[in-house]
């Protein structure tokens, strides 16, 4: 496969391809969980309503974080931190003690995560890309971001529906 541009830039896009993909997944699954186990669009609605809660506040935040420290170390803390909440959540799963307000409560945390993570990157790409290949490298961020916010949702729903939350 021909590189993205250079090596950081295929390596940051990639990753924020796979980070994206799997909030949008989750971020859709989730939901369908709760409506599905408590019968409830009210309990649905809240839960996102405390998935956007975080993003208000903390993606003004989370510009000042990008600006001021390490946006690659920025970008490797949150993933890490919603990868690991994820994995809490899968364990959950698997050992049968998952509850509506433990699934409300990670969701706080994994929004929190992806606010800072989101608006701290979103300026990286003129760090890693030459001048003359930036609009190409903008491009092609915003033609992943577009992308994953369409396919993230809709192989959520579809994995949910047919193989259930533990898949997910």
């Amino acid at each position: 496969m021909k590189q993205l541009i250079n090596k950081n830039f295929t390596l940051f896009a990639s990753g924020r391809m796979i980070s994206l993909l799997g909030s949008g997944i989750q971020n859709v699954a989730i939901p369908l969980y709760i409506l599905r186990t408590t019968g409830s669009g009210l309990m649905m609605g809240t839960y996102a309503f405390a998935q956007l809660l975080p993003q208000i506040f903390l993606m003004p935040l989370g510009g000042v974080l990008g600006d001021n420290f390490n946006r690659k170390k920025i970008m490797v803390l949150m993933d890490v931190l919603s990868g690991l909440t994820s994995l809490f959540l899968a364990f959950t799963i698997v050992n049968g003690v998952l509850s509506i307000p433990l699934l409300f409560i990670c969701q706080v945390f994994l929004s929190s995560f992806f606010s800072i993570f989101d608006t701290a990157t979103a300026a990286m790409v003129p760090e890693i890309v030459d001048k003359d290949k930036l609009l190409r490298g903008n491009s092609i961020i915003g033609s992943i971001d577009s992308t994953t916010f369409i396919a993230g949702p809709i192989i959520g729903a579809a994995i949910f529906g047919l193989a259930g939350i533990r898949i997910v």
